[in-house]
């Protein structure tokens, strides 16, 4: 509400790579009203390559930053931070909870700071839609499945919120695996 921001980015581990599919990290940089922007922080630490990061920021500075991290094999997570008006982050969690590969994250926060998120999943017999709500301090103990493309394939999630916390999240679905539909 003030003018405060932050930006979040992937850049390849090895600042030397050239190679377009080198592994990547997560990087954010806060930007104050007050002292311009601060110096960037490396925002996961983790060996698996991480990409996908999405920010959502409250009117009083508080931000919620997702992405997917890799963790294996054919497994990915989605991932979050927050990170206070104050510039203090929490610890790096996941919040799918759930197994194989998730992916697109994207993230929405209201006016009290809560957030919510979702992403496409692949459950091992279909890609669905779930979701995640941030609320007093934490995430919720599961995902909840928004849509299972059943005979279908979902993608491109997309979300909003408003100041009263109500979610509004839209995504593409091709019916009968037909694209465009």
């Amino acid at each position: 509400a003030v003018g405060n921001g932050i930006a979040v980015w992937k850049q390849p581990k090895s600042l030397l790579s050239e190679n377009p599919n080198a592994p990547t990290d997560v990087w954010y940089r806060r930007f104050s009203v007050e002292a311009g922007w601060e110096e960037p922080q490396l925002l996961e630490d983790r060996d698996e390559p991480a990409d996908s990061a999405r920010v959502a920021m409250s009117p009083d500075g508080h931000a919620m930053v997702v992405w997917r991290q890799n963790s294996g094999p054919a497994q990915s997570d989605i991932w979050a931070r927050r990170i206070a008006a104050d510039g203090s982050v929490s610890d790096a969690e996941t919040i799918d909870h759930l197994p194989r590969s998730a992916n697109e994250p994207q993230v929405a926060m209201d006016a009290q700071g809560r957030a919510i998120a979702v992403w496409r999943q692949f459950t091992g017999f279909r890609v669905g839609i779930y979701a995640n709500r941030y609320a007093e301090g934490q995430w919720g103990p599961e995902a909840v499945q928004v849509e299972e493309g059943v005979g279908t394939v979902t993608s491109q999630p997309q979300l909003s919120v408003n100041a009263a916390g109500d979610a509004l999240a839209v995504w593409q679905q091709a019916a009968n695996s037909t694209p465009g539909t």
